[in-house]
Protein backbone atom coordinates (compact mmCIF):
# COMPACT_ATOMS: atom_id res chain seq x y z
CA UNK A 1 0.00 0.00 0.00
CA UNK A 2 2.60 2.38 1.06
CA UNK A 3 4.70 1.62 -2.36
CA UNK A 4 1.57 2.60 -4.22
CA UNK A 5 0.79 5.79 -2.18
CA UNK A 6 4.50 6.56 -3.41
CA UNK A 7 3.95 5.72 -7.14
CA UNK A 8 0.82 8.02 -7.11
CA UNK A 9 2.98 10.77 -5.22
CA UNK A 10 5.64 10.60 -7.85
CA UNK A 11 3.19 10.63 -10.66
CA UNK A 12 1.20 13.99 -9.66
CA UNK A 13 4.46 15.49 -8.63
CA UNK A 14 5.76 15.18 -12.79
CA UNK A 15 1.91 15.88 -13.81
CA UNK A 16 2.59 18.75 -11.82
CA UNK A 17 6.01 19.81 -13.47
CA UNK A 18 4.69 19.31 -16.97
CA UNK A 19 2.25 21.96 -15.94
CA UNK A 20 4.29 24.26 -14.91
CA UNK A 21 6.42 24.24 -17.98
CA UNK A 22 3.39 24.13 -20.16
CA UNK A 23 2.29 27.63 -18.86
CA UNK A 24 5.71 29.06 -18.67
CA UNK A 25 5.40 28.44 -22.18
CA UNK A 26 2.63 28.86 -23.47
CA UNK A 27 0.33 31.19 -20.69
CA UNK A 28 -3.07 30.04 -19.25
CA UNK A 29 -4.00 28.92 -22.72
CA UNK A 30 -2.70 25.87 -23.61
CA UNK A 31 -3.93 22.72 -25.20
CA UNK A 32 -3.27 19.06 -24.14
CA UNK A 33 -4.37 16.20 -26.92
CA UNK A 34 -5.85 13.40 -25.34
CA UNK A 35 -5.55 11.07 -28.36
CA UNK A 36 -1.84 9.95 -29.33
CA UNK A 37 -1.04 10.16 -32.99
CA UNK A 38 -0.66 6.91 -34.61
CA UNK A 39 2.83 6.62 -36.08
CA UNK A 40 3.27 5.76 -39.64
CA UNK A 41 4.18 1.99 -40.28
CA UNK A 42 7.39 1.00 -40.73
CA UNK A 43 8.54 1.13 -44.51
CA UNK A 44 10.15 -1.75 -46.13
CA UNK A 45 11.09 -1.33 -49.45
CA UNK A 46 10.38 1.08 -52.37
CA UNK A 47 7.48 0.06 -53.03
CA UNK A 48 5.42 -0.04 -49.95
CA UNK A 49 6.65 4.07 -49.53
CA UNK A 50 4.96 3.96 -52.66
CA UNK A 51 1.95 2.92 -51.77
CA UNK A 52 1.75 5.10 -48.70
CA UNK A 53 2.62 8.15 -51.06
CA UNK A 54 -0.13 7.21 -52.94
CA UNK A 55 -2.68 6.71 -50.02
CA UNK A 56 -1.35 9.86 -48.61
CA UNK A 57 -4.05 12.93 -47.58
CA UNK A 58 -1.75 14.70 -45.20
CA UNK A 59 -2.16 18.43 -47.54
CA UNK A 60 -5.26 19.55 -49.08
CA UNK A 61 -2.97 18.47 -52.68
CA UNK A 62 -4.68 14.93 -52.50
CA UNK A 63 -8.01 16.74 -53.36
CA UNK A 64 -7.13 18.31 -56.43
CA UNK A 65 -4.11 16.29 -58.21
CA UNK A 66 -4.82 13.48 -60.76
CA UNK A 67 -2.46 11.26 -59.92
CA UNK A 68 0.51 10.91 -57.68
CA UNK A 69 4.28 11.06 -59.02
CA UNK A 70 6.11 9.02 -57.26
CA UNK A 71 9.59 8.50 -59.38
CA UNK A 72 10.64 5.90 -62.06
CA UNK A 73 14.11 3.91 -62.50
CA UNK A 74 16.28 1.79 -60.58
CA UNK A 75 15.79 1.44 -56.96
CA UNK A 76 19.25 0.70 -56.12
CA UNK A 77 20.18 3.80 -58.88
CA UNK A 78 23.87 5.41 -57.90
CA UNK A 79 22.33 9.05 -59.10
CA UNK A 80 19.61 10.08 -58.29
CA UNK A 81 17.88 13.18 -60.23
CA UNK A 82 15.20 15.25 -58.25
CA UNK A 83 13.15 17.99 -59.72
CA UNK A 84 10.57 20.02 -57.86
CA UNK A 85 7.30 18.97 -58.34
CA UNK A 86 4.93 18.09 -61.40
CA UNK A 87 3.59 19.85 -64.24
CA UNK A 88 0.51 19.11 -65.73
CA UNK A 89 1.48 16.73 -68.36
CA UNK A 90 3.05 14.17 -65.04
CA UNK A 91 0.16 14.98 -63.34
CA UNK A 92 -2.21 13.57 -66.13
CA UNK A 93 0.45 10.64 -66.62
CA UNK A 94 1.37 9.64 -63.21
CA UNK A 95 5.27 9.40 -64.82
CA UNK A 96 8.00 11.93 -64.32
CA UNK A 97 10.00 13.75 -67.32
CA UNK A 98 6.90 13.00 -70.12
CA UNK A 99 6.64 14.73 -73.23
CA UNK A 100 9.62 17.35 -74.49
CA UNK A 101 10.62 18.01 -71.15
CA UNK A 102 11.84 14.17 -70.69
CA UNK A 103 12.94 13.83 -74.08
CA UNK A 104 15.61 16.87 -73.24
CA UNK A 105 16.14 14.74 -69.99
CA UNK A 106 16.58 11.93 -71.74
CA UNK A 107 19.21 13.58 -74.17
CA UNK A 108 21.35 14.97 -71.29
CA UNK A 109 21.66 11.77 -69.68
CA UNK A 110 22.28 10.09 -73.10
CA UNK A 111 25.38 12.51 -73.72
CA UNK A 112 27.12 11.24 -70.63
CA UNK A 113 26.38 7.78 -70.88
CA UNK A 114 23.77 7.41 -68.61
CA UNK A 115 19.82 5.70 -69.27
CA UNK A 116 16.94 5.99 -67.27
CA UNK A 117 16.99 2.73 -66.42
CA UNK A 118 20.30 2.93 -64.63
CA UNK A 119 19.50 6.24 -62.65
CA UNK A 120 16.54 6.96 -60.33
CA UNK A 121 14.40 10.54 -61.17
CA UNK A 122 11.45 12.08 -58.60
CA UNK A 123 10.51 14.97 -57.33
CA UNK A 124 10.06 16.88 -54.00
CA UNK A 125 6.71 17.13 -53.99
CA UNK A 126 4.44 14.10 -55.15
CA UNK A 127 1.85 15.61 -56.18
CA UNK A 128 1.07 18.87 -58.99
CA UNK A 129 -0.36 21.93 -56.72
CA UNK A 130 -3.12 23.43 -58.55
CA UNK A 131 -1.92 26.94 -58.71
CA UNK A 132 2.36 27.15 -59.29
CA UNK A 133 2.26 30.80 -58.09
CA UNK A 134 1.07 29.80 -54.61
CA UNK A 135 3.06 29.21 -51.77
CA UNK A 136 4.57 25.96 -51.70
CA UNK A 137 6.39 25.79 -48.19
CA UNK A 138 3.32 24.12 -46.39
CA UNK A 139 3.51 20.98 -49.35
CA UNK A 140 7.12 21.00 -49.19
CA UNK A 141 7.16 20.77 -45.13
CA UNK A 142 4.96 17.31 -45.71
CA UNK A 143 6.54 15.98 -48.68
CA UNK A 144 10.17 16.20 -47.87
CA UNK A 145 9.50 13.63 -45.35
CA UNK A 146 8.71 11.35 -48.29
CA UNK A 147 11.65 12.34 -50.51
CA UNK A 148 14.41 11.74 -46.92
CA UNK A 149 12.63 8.36 -47.12
CA UNK A 150 13.24 7.57 -50.45
CA UNK A 151 16.94 8.72 -50.58
CA UNK A 152 16.93 6.34 -47.30
CA UNK A 153 15.93 3.32 -49.52
CA UNK A 154 17.60 4.08 -52.67
CA UNK A 155 20.76 4.95 -51.10
CA UNK A 156 22.70 6.89 -54.02
CA UNK A 157 26.11 8.34 -54.44
CA UNK A 158 25.22 10.97 -56.27
CA UNK A 159 22.19 13.50 -56.92
CA UNK A 160 21.48 15.98 -59.45
CA UNK A 161 19.22 18.79 -58.78
CA UNK A 162 17.36 20.09 -61.63
CA UNK A 163 16.42 24.04 -61.29
CA UNK A 164 16.90 26.92 -58.88
CA UNK A 165 14.50 26.04 -56.43
CA UNK A 166 14.73 22.25 -56.22
CA UNK A 167 18.59 23.13 -55.04
CA UNK A 168 17.35 26.07 -52.68
CA UNK A 169 14.35 23.91 -51.14
CA UNK A 170 17.21 20.93 -50.75
CA UNK A 171 19.88 22.46 -49.69
CA UNK A 172 17.77 25.16 -47.54
CA UNK A 173 19.83 28.45 -49.31
CA UNK A 174 18.45 31.62 -50.92
CA UNK A 175 21.30 31.36 -53.18
CA UNK A 176 20.71 31.71 -57.44
CA UNK A 177 21.45 29.02 -59.32
CA UNK A 178 23.95 31.22 -60.31
CA UNK A 179 25.95 30.34 -57.42
CA UNK A 180 24.96 27.02 -56.64
CA UNK A 181 25.68 25.61 -59.81
CA UNK A 182 29.47 24.42 -60.57
CA UNK A 183 30.04 22.99 -57.29
CA UNK A 184 29.39 19.84 -55.17
CA UNK A 185 27.06 20.46 -52.10
CA UNK A 186 26.00 17.73 -49.35
CA UNK A 187 23.09 16.79 -48.68
CA UNK A 188 22.61 14.05 -45.97
CA UNK A 189 25.87 12.95 -46.40
CA UNK A 190 25.79 12.81 -50.13
CA UNK A 191 27.42 14.48 -53.18
CA UNK A 192 24.93 17.09 -54.94
CA UNK A 193 25.81 19.06 -58.47
CA UNK A 194 23.13 21.76 -59.00
CA UNK A 195 22.13 22.12 -62.91
CA UNK A 196 19.38 23.52 -64.99
CA UNK A 197 15.79 22.25 -65.33
CA UNK A 198 15.09 21.02 -69.05
CA UNK A 199 12.10 22.97 -69.13
CA UNK A 200 14.30 25.82 -68.40
CA UNK A 201 16.73 25.07 -71.40
CA UNK A 202 14.24 24.51 -73.55
CA UNK A 203 12.54 28.19 -72.64
CA UNK A 204 15.91 29.88 -73.04
CA UNK A 205 18.73 27.74 -74.32
CA UNK A 206 21.65 30.20 -73.97
CA UNK A 207 21.94 27.79 -70.51
CA UNK A 208 22.68 24.89 -72.28
CA UNK A 209 26.09 25.31 -72.38
CA UNK A 210 26.09 26.09 -68.55
CA UNK A 211 24.30 23.07 -67.81
CA UNK A 212 26.74 20.83 -70.03
CA UNK A 213 29.32 21.75 -67.77
CA UNK A 214 27.13 20.48 -65.18
CA UNK A 215 26.47 17.25 -66.33
CA UNK A 216 30.26 16.79 -67.24
CA UNK A 217 31.45 17.32 -63.19
CA UNK A 218 28.19 15.24 -62.47
CA UNK A 219 29.81 12.46 -64.87
CA UNK A 220 33.65 12.99 -63.61
CA UNK A 221 32.50 12.86 -59.86
CA UNK A 222 30.11 10.08 -60.41
CA UNK A 223 33.22 7.87 -61.98
CA UNK A 224 35.49 9.26 -59.14
CA UNK A 225 33.01 7.82 -56.14
CA UNK A 226 32.51 4.68 -57.88
CA UNK A 227 35.93 3.42 -58.54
Amino acid sequence: MHHQQAELNTLLEQTKQYLRQQVDLYGDDFFISMKPEKPNPPVQNINSLEQTVKNCQKCSLFATRRNVVFGSGDPHAKLLIISRMPDKLEDAKGAPFTGEVGELLDKILGAIQFSRDEVYITHILKCKPPEITENLKQYYSVCKEYLWQQIALIRPRIILALGQQTAQVLLEVDDPISQLRGKVHQLKGIDLIVTYHPATLIKQPEFKRAAWEDVKLLRQRYDTLLK
